[in-house]
């Protein structure tokens, strides 16, 4: 089974950056995250580090 997360979020200081790496660790093993809106709430570089 593979699990799906989608967000659509109004960017703002609270949003911005909750997927993070506390979130994906803490996520199901083979989760995928889809970004559907124009600016990223994902800190990428900081996930880059725990793959």
């Amino acid at each position: 089974m593979v699990l799906f997360v989608l967000y659509w979020l109004v960017i703002t200081h609270i949003t911005r950056g909750m997927i993070n790496a506390i979130a994906i660790k803490r996520m199901k093993d083979g989760v995928r995250i889809i970004n559907c809106m124009r600016v990223s709430v994902v800190i990428m570089k900081k996930i880059y580090l725990i793959l």
